[in-house]
């Protein structure tokens, strides 16, 4: 991600050492930092920190290594959080959809509810699909689905995540009654039918949303 807009923070991949391995990453990262599994998904393994408490974040380590050998340690950024979705076609990115994202307030980071579209302006957009199309590139994704996480800070968007697949195309078919359908773009396009691009026209009349209900405990839903 050379040139890109990311948050600053380090992979830990061999647990040799590891202990002065985390006192100096913590030392050189300003707080509130956040532990993730470098390969994982609906906030598994995530904690974050608003001090440096070194037993606790060294138990989140440990904790996320049951998602991922490799475990993330990076700054937390603050801002307003946007998913992106985009579609590679023999190289070619065309821009999906953005998703504005919110989430609970606390220190595991569960998703709450999303808005989309969301009230931004159009530059804003350009310039997440932007950053998802060259972040895709730099890493050899250029067929197929690619969803980005992104945070726009109070100095620009910047990078969390870069994922091969859709993330917020339930909600675009939902609120576009099935007329957008980027999945739907996508096998059209391997079944070798013509028109597949006009699935991935959105005439934008509608808002969509979805939220998410948790459970504080097992038993009988009421």
């Amino acid at each position: 991600f050379r040139g890109l807009p990311v948050s600053r923070g380090v992979t830990i991949s061999t647990f040799e050492d590891t202990d002065d391995a985390v006192c100096h990453i913590l030392d050189e990262l300003e707080f509130p930092v956040i532990v993730k599994p470098a390969d994982s998904c609906s906030s598994r393994g995530v904690k974050s920190f608003r001090e440096k408490n070194f037993a606790k974040i060294w138990d989140a380590i440990f904790s996320a290594r049951e998602y991922s050998d490799d475990v993330v340690v990076e700054e937390l950024l603050d801002g307003r959080h946007f998913n992106v979705d985009g579609l590679f076609v023999n190289g070619i990115f065309y821009p999906v959809t953005v998703t504005e994202r919110f989430f609970l307030d606390n220190d595991i980071h569960q998703g709450l509810y999303g808005l989309q579209p969301p009230e931004i302006d159009e530059s804003w957009n350009t310039r997440m699909f932007s950053i998802t199309k060259e972040a895709a590139c730099a890493i050899g994704l250029r067929q197929g689905p690619v969803t980005a996480d992104t945070i726009w800070t109070g100095s620009g968007p910047v990078l969390l995540e870069l994922s091969p697949h859709f993330h917020s195309i339930a909600t675009m078919s939902l609120r576009t009654n099935g007329v957008c359908n980027p999945l739907k773009a996508w096998f059209s396009y391997l079944m070798g039918m013509e028109g597949w691009k006009d699935f991935l026209k959105d005439d934008g009349k509608f808002y969509g949303g979805y939220y998410f209900v948790y459970h504080r405990e097992y038993g009988e839903v009421r």
